[in-house]
């Protein structure tokens, strides 16, 4: 009897130890904000292709059929052209293949609002006779309110079309020289193509994340690596960054309610909210407090915190898996239904698809294959534990709230760098990692998911330049022993048909740099 009262104080001590942080900062914990959930609108006019480069003569269809109304009543749709070049006499018309039995009453004026209650055609062509730009309204009303006005742009010129460059890189936070490296080159890049803003896909602080807002760790894993740099860096939370008992449990979710705070001691690290939606270009004098100021933008990123749904278990109720994800999850689902931006992204710090040794959600570090293995004998171990570590909670979160909804996904969590194509179960969505900020490992295997381009053991970051309805995807490369960087690979697709990649430069496998 003694010798267990024995094992377990010694149990106890190791505990505590491993717990401290935990109780010097629960009252942190008791303060913490809760995110607040969107609402839905309803009804919402709604259409893929807000902005479009065209050319002269070209015929554009205008399809909003994806409008809804949740209260599944019918839409009746009123268009009218706001802005056309002056010597222009192009209309509105309905498609041959439309009903033409429909009180169509279609009307365009220079700057007219239209008021009718005829039910419109959801598709209606625009002939581009003059060069210039073309600006178009919707409103979608579902017998009882009108939603709000959805606004396009179509243009012969490039220069009149919104644009958006965003750096994305993850897995950073060490404070080494290869983290200076990648910084340093994305100075450089972004000096000769000015940059919006920068994407940080966790573990942002290693190893085991930050014990204040005043830990020196910021200093030396951030600020010091990026001092070239004066573009936002809208983060999101790691493993590493919410460690509890040892470091990357990813088990103390308290932890990275720090990094939020953090956010008023910086110039350039942006995190307000643990999970938060962005809405560039970016708009308003309060941009890295509130960057959904946009609410027409060409593209909504949300950034996500996948850590409690996929680590270890959190003592904190607000934290625990089922509520942190329906909580998570009717925010997402809310702020993608709401949003009218052409493009979607979400990103987080776990990989929806990776080639890494970290693998696909559902199977993490094979922890899928034994724990479908011991199920049998520990039910409730499978169930609360090997589960969550394998990611199979966070696949299916997935595929309920973001498969086929966003056009990208992008990610950390393997110190590499991969663009994995579309698959049958996410159909349209495009797979990103990029986790080589500043450590780099081994392509696991190489062809468990189709790729466009991967590259085992090399760091550097992504580079998105989005036009329009257009996307360039550059990866740059960097040596982490000279700081020497190229563009190892550019390629471009249109959101008119998302599957067809052209490459630019490079190859799809990854020589040394």
């Amino acid at each position: 009897m003694r010798l267990a009262r024995i094992v377990c104080a010694l149990y106890l001590l190791v505990f505590l130890a491993g717990c401290s942080t935990f109780f010097s900062t629960y009252d942190e914990v008791i303060n913490v904000k809760r995110s607040t959930l969107n609402v839905k609108n309803d009804p919402v006019a709604y259409a893929k292709f807000k902005q479009a480069f065209v050319y002269l003569g070209e015929d554009v269809l205008i399809d909003a059929s994806e409008s809804i109304s949740l209260s599944g009543l019918p839409l009746s749709y009123r268009w009218w052209i706001l802005e056309k070049p002056e010597a222009s006499k192009a209309a509105l018309t309905v498609p041959d293949n439309i009903n033409p039995s429909q009180n169509m009453g279609l009307r365009s004026s220079r700057r007219e609002i239209l008021s009718t209650a005829s039910p419109l055609s959801p598709r209606v062509r625009l002939k581009i006779d003059q060069p210039g730009d073309y600006r178009i309204r919707l409103v979608v009303n579902d017998g009882q309110f009108d939603s709000y006005p959805f606004d396009f742009l179509y243009s012969t010129n490039l220069e009149h079309l919104d644009r958006v460059r965003i750096v994305a890189m993850g897995d950073a936070g060490t404070g080494s020289r290869s983290q200076r490296y990648v910084g340093d080159a994305i100075a450089e890049v972004c000096k000769a193509l000015s940059c919006d803003f920068v994407l940080g896909m966790g573990d942002n602080i290693y190893n085991a994340g930050p014990k204040s807002v005043n830990d020196i760790q910021f200093e030396e894993k951030f600020e010091r690596a990026y001092t070239r740099l004066s573009l936002p860096f809208f983060m999101v939370l790691g493993n590493h960054d919410s460690s509890g008992l040892s470091p990357g449990d990813g088990g103390f979710n308290a932890r990275g309610q720090i990094e939020v705070d953090y956010q008023a001691y910086s110039d350039i690290w942006t995190m307000p909210d643990r999970y938060y939606e962005i809405a560039a270009p970016l708009q308003g004098q309060k941009i890295r407090r509130q960057p959904n100021q946009n609410p027409q933008p060409l593209i909504s990123l949300f950034a996500l915190d996948s850590t409690p749904l996929t680590s270890a278990p959190d003592f904190v109720p607000r934290y625990r898996i089922g509520l942190y994800s329906k909580n998570m999850g009717n925010w997402l689902s809310a702020g993608l239904h709401n949003s009218r931006a052409q493009w979607k992204f979400a990103y987080a710090h776990h990989p929806y698809l990776s080639n890494g040794k970290h693998g696909n959600a559902g199977n993490y570090d094979s922890v899928g294959d034994y724990a479908e293995k011991l199920k049998k004998y520990f039910p409730k171990l499978n169930k609360y534990l090997f589960q969550r570590v394998a990611g199979t909670y966070y696949r299916d979160f997935f595929d309920q709230h973001m498969c086929g909804k966003v056009d990208m996904y992008l990610a950390g969590h393997d110190h590499n760098m991969q663009w994995l194509a579309p698959n049958e179960r996410c159909g349209k969505t495009h797979f990103v990692i990029s986790g080589a900020g500043a450590k780099s490992n081994k392509i696991k295997q190489a062809n468990r998911n189709p790729a466009y381009w991967q590259c085992s053991e090399t760091i550097g970051f992504f580079l998105f330049d989005i036009i329009a309805d257009q996307m360039t995807t550059s990866i740059y490369r960097v040596d982490p022993t000279t700081g020497e960087y190229d563009l190892a690979y550019q390629a471009r697709f249109s959101q008119r048909d998302p599957l067809k990649v052209d490459v630019i430069q490079g190859e799809n496998s990854c020589a040394a740099i």
